[in-house]
């Protein structure tokens, strides 16, 4: 119960699950291309028996549905998982709200694999699951042509085509999270977010954005694509790469705008695929830099030390570059063409960074054998030596900032520090990203029986997006 709403669920064994709750208004009608609004208090009963409708989306073979899933632009539910019970005494467990991944285009928080039954049962806490907005209907700016005062997009909040609409259905439900999660047997104080990929990219992401502040207190990002978030004019490439996937006028936002489903669900896929043969390493949808909700390009918070106060574990899963190459997606350059196009834009991008030697990229990948050997050089001297010309912006964070912001007042907790130092290491389809924490610049952790030193960042690649390794 929750305030004067019911929850009708059903129980599984020694799991209770809500499935298919709404948190916000359905963003359809004048509310397609807009924000999230939260939903007004209801009151009665809400059956939470039946997984609510998926984002639109076109079928993909790597991302299983469930046979009777259904998709639709009234998508903006959640689902609880929680231990038998958990709900009818005054425990208060742990919260993990996990994120889908699927390149921002796939995915649902009702696929199969994302049950969070046996998680629930065996680790004690409460899941939960959500759907946000896909492709152009979450990530388009279709409003990016102009700028208002202070440089904040015209498709920000309050415009006729608001920014980042998917992060804003990811805060509303965290919104709902806090607000009535202890009417699962859930604590509001206890919050963990996670996601993989995609959804890994909207928890890095949220870790630098001020109104996601409060909604949790604990991350967990796995092969998230942290660099991959674009400005204004990228974000209007994009937009225009849509009106000319139907067939209209370059620039033609509002014929666009009033598509079927169906048809703007075909744009999506026509951009995503031709924005990175175009520009390989370079996705179509993700989050914007729009000066409102992402004030700051993520990398740039956590360079500062800007980013929220809160303990982040991150890595990356090992060889996934493989899956993309098996499903032939157009995200991953694995050609040396693209592959050397993609490292001289970087070049080009950000010449201030400086770049390492052949022997140390080839470093990074121990226990790898040189055996890739293109036009009789390896690939690892072609791209060393494209990067020397130029490189990437680094993403390197020390914080040590007090926790203590709460959203809700249940209790007093002290304050206590917490060092983010990430330190990482190149990924490939043959290694794992490899992490630590100092606590201070300088500092050592252990590593096995070994004392590794944690002097700063030694990779800027934090997903599955490769990139230069620096110092």
């Amino acid at each position: 119960m929750a305030g004067q709403t019911v929850y009708r669920g059903q129980t599984s064994g020694n799991v209770d699950v809500w499935r298919g709750i709404r948190y916000a208004t359905p963003p359809t009608g004048d509310l397609r291309w807009r924000r999230a609004r939260p939903l007004e208090q209801e009151s009665g009963t809400v059956d939470a028996t039946a997984f609510g409708a998926a984002a639109p989306q076109e079928v993909n073979p790597g991302v299983p549905m469930s046979p009777d899933a259904i998709k639709s632009e009234d998508c903006l539910f959640l689902n609880v998982w929680a231990p038998a019970g958990a709900a009818g005494n005054d425990r208060r467990l742990p919260v993990m709200v996990w994120i889908h991944g699927g390149a921002y285009v796939f995915g649902a928080g009702t696929q199969p694999i994302y049950d969070g039954a046996h998680l629930a049962s065996t680790q004690n806490i409460v899941v939960v699951t959500l759907n946000y907005r896909l492709g152009a209907l979450g990530f388009a700016d279709l409003g990016a042509g102009g700028s208002g005062a202070g440089g904040v997009s015209d498709s920000a909040a309050g415009g006729r085509y608001e920014t980042n609409a998917a992060l804003s259905d990811v805060l509303t439900a965290l919104r709902w999270v806090a607000d009535t999660i202890d009417a699962f047997g859930g604590d509001p104080d206890n919050v963990t977010v996670a996601g993989e990929s995609a959804g890994g990219g909207i928890v890095t992401t949220l870790l630098t954005m001020p109104l996601a502040r409060g909604l949790f207190h604990r991350a967990v990002a796995q092969s998230s694509p942290v660099t991959s978030v674009y400005d204004r004019a990228r974000a209007a490439y994009v937009a225009e790469r849509l009106t000319a996937a139907v067939g209209g006028t370059c620039g033609d936002i509002d014929s666009f705008a009033a598509l079927d489903t169906d048809k703007v669900v075909a744009a999506t896929m026509k951009a995503f695929t031709g924005v990175p043969a175009a520009h390989p390493g370079t996705i179509p949808f993700s989050p914007v830099v729009d000066g409102d909700l992402v004030p700051r390009h993520p990398i740039d918070v956590y360079r500062d030390g800007e980013s929220l106060p809160i303990p982040l574990l991150i890595g990356t899963n090992r060889d996934e570059a493989a899956l993309f190459k098996f499903m032939k997606s157009p995200l991953m350059p694995i050609a040396e063409p693209a592959i050397m196009q993609m490292f001289t834009a970087i070049a080009t991008e950000y010449p201030e960074v400086s770049i390492p030697t052949a022997e140390r990229v080839a470093a990074a990948y121990p226990g790898t054998k040189a055996k890739f050997w293109l036009g009789g050089r390896r690939v690892g001297e072609r791209i060393a030596a494209t990067c020397r010309r130029g490189g990437v912006r680094s993403s390197a964070t020390a914080t040590r900032t007090p926790v203590s912001t709460r959203l809700r007042a249940r209790g007093r907790r002290s304050p206590r520090t917490v060092g983010q130092r990430l330190p990482s290491t190149l990924t490939t389809a043959s290694s794992t990203i490899s992490t630590g924490r100092c606590v201070k610049p300088g500092a050592t952790r252990s590593s096995g029986s070994a004392e590794q030193s944690c002097p700063g960042l030694r990779a800027i690649v934090i997903g599955m997006y490769p990139i230069c390794v620096l110092e």
